[in-house]
């Protein structure tokens, strides 16, 4: 009636093939749930990266730079050293001077580029400006001050021509 085997067989399952197959589980499953996009698919956004172009301007962002091509003397090169997300579509892109505009001389090293309605295919880009003295440099000395400076409850002060920009195209 009673086998002495049968204990051993459940055992065995029990201590060594039921864990690992739990843990493969575990990996595979986990794998799958990173995988899933929780925004509910195409519902905005996008990569920053790359190059855009409106016609008449057009930036180049890789992960850690940013370079401004547009009217003579107003371009620039940088490092990225902050993105801050307003939503899924906005935000601003707080950059230090590698090259400054040749045009004017900022009155600090750090930059805030504003953006906008950001797709995969189109997004309105902006430099920071002083939308009641558009003439007036708006640079900070430091990254704390960008950050300050650039914020989204400032927008109004320093993006105002983001609602009316004519969208950059991806390249």
């Amino acid at each position: 009636m009673f086998s002495p085997h049968s204990s051993l067989r459940k055992s065995f399952w029990v201590k060594r093939i039921f864990p690992l197959f739990f843990v493969v589980c575990l990996v595979m499953g986990s794998a799958l749930f990173s995988s899933c996009d929780w925004n509910g698919g195409d519902s905005g956004g996008g990569s920053l990266t790359g190059t855009w172009n409106s016609g008449s301007d057009g930036y180049e962002i890789t992960n850690t730079t940013l370079k401004y091509i547009g009217v003579a003397g107003y371009s620039f090169t940088s490092n990225i050293r902050e993105i801050i997300e307003f939503d899924r579509t906005s935000g601003v892109i707080i950059v230090q001077y590698i090259t400054h505009p040749t045009a004017y001389s900022p009155p600090g090293n750090f930059q805030g580029v504003y953006y906008k309605d950001l797709t995969a295919s189109s997004v309105k880009l902006g430099s920071a400006y002083d939308v009641a003295n558009p003439g007036t440099p708006v640079e900070a000395t430091s990254l704390p001050l960008a950050r300050e400076k650039f914020k989204q409850e400032n927008i109004a002060l320093y993006g105002g021509e983001l609602t009316a920009a004519t969208p950059q195209t991806r390249q």
